[in-house]
C-alpha cells in the first residue's frame, strides 16, 4: 500500500476534485416519462431504460440513440408549476439544464455524452424546453483511498464503499488518479455517485450552477 501523506492536501486551496450525491438525493428526483411509453401509469423504468441504467452505473458504452429524446412531466397541472427547473436532476437518466449543458461542453467527458431532449408539458404536445439533455457519464477512474477517508462504509469486501449522505461527517480522500483523464466520471469503488473535476466546479460555480449539483469537496492525496 502506497505511504500518502495528506498534510498538505486538505486545506481549502489544496487538490481536489468533487462528488455529486443527486443520484440520491430526493430533492433531485423528478417524474419525467418518456413519450414513447404507451400510458402515464407505465414507469420510465422499462426494461430497455432499466438495463440502460444498470449500464451507466457501471459507464459501459453506450449508443447515444439508445436514449429516447422526448420525455414529459404526468403530474403537474394548469396552471402549469414545474419544478424541474434544477440544473442538475434524476428522472431515470441524469438530465442537466441548457445553461449546465453548455458549461459541459468545454469540458472532457467522452466517451460518455449529451443527448439533447425535448421536454413536454403534461399534455405530452406545449414543450416546456429543448434545451435539457440526458448526462451519460462513460468512464470510471480508481482512484477511492478508503484506508484514508472518513465517514464511507464497506459494503462489499472492500470492493463496494456508499458514502454517508451527509456531508459533515465525511471527509472522502482520493488518489492523484483522479486528477487525470475526463472531468466527469465514476469511481470503480463507491457506489451510486459521480465525480467531477475541480476546473468543471469552478466553470459551474462561475455560472451559478454548482449548488444544484449537489457537490462535496473531496480532497486528493499527492504522493
Amino acid at each position: 500500500m502506497t505511504d500518502h501523506q495528506t498534510t498538505s492536501t486538505d486545506t481549502p486551496d489544496g487538490p481536489c476534485i468533487w462528488m455529486s450525491s443527486v443520484q440520491t438525493s430526493s430533492t433531485h428526483q423528478k417524474s419525467w416519462l418518456t413519450t414513447d411509453l404507451p400510458d402515464e401509469r407505465t414507469s420510465i423504468l422499462t426494461q430497455h431504460l432499466s438495463k440502460l441504467l444498470q449500464r451507466s452505473e457501471r459507464s459501459e458504452p453506450v449508443d447515444i440513440e439508445e436514449y429516447p429524446s422526448e420525455f414529459y412531466e404526468p403530474r403537474s397541472q394548469e396552471p402549469y408549476q414545474y419544478p424541474n427547473t434544477l440544473h442538475l436532476f434524476k428522472a431515470g437518466p441524469l438530465f442537466v439544464s441548457p445553461e449546465s449543458a453548455s458549461v459541459i461542453r468545454d469540458f472532457d467527458i467522452a466517451p460518455g455524452f449529451l443527448k439533447p431532449v425535448t421536454l413536454y408539458k403534461s399534455d405530452k404536445t406545449t414543450i416546456f424546453s429543448e434545451g435539457f439533455c440526458i448526462l451519460y457519464i462513460g468512464v470510471k477512474k480508481n482512484a477511492f483511498l478508503p484506508e484514508l477517508s472518513e465517514g464511507a462504509r464497506d459494503v462489499w469486501k472492500g470492493e463496494l464503499w456508499a458514502t454517508t449522505p451527509n456531508p459533515s461527517l465525511q471527509v472522502t480522500r482520493f488518489s492523484e488518479a483522479a486528477l487525470s483523464g475526463a472531468d466527469i466520471w465514476r469511481d470503480e469503488r463507491i457506489l451510486s455517485k459521480f465525480f467531477i473535476s475541480d476546473r468543471l466546479y469552478r466553470a459551474l460555480e462561475s455560472q451559478g450552477l454548482a449548488k444544484d449539483w449537489d457537490l462535496t469537496r473531496c480532497p486528493v492525496v499527492l504522493s
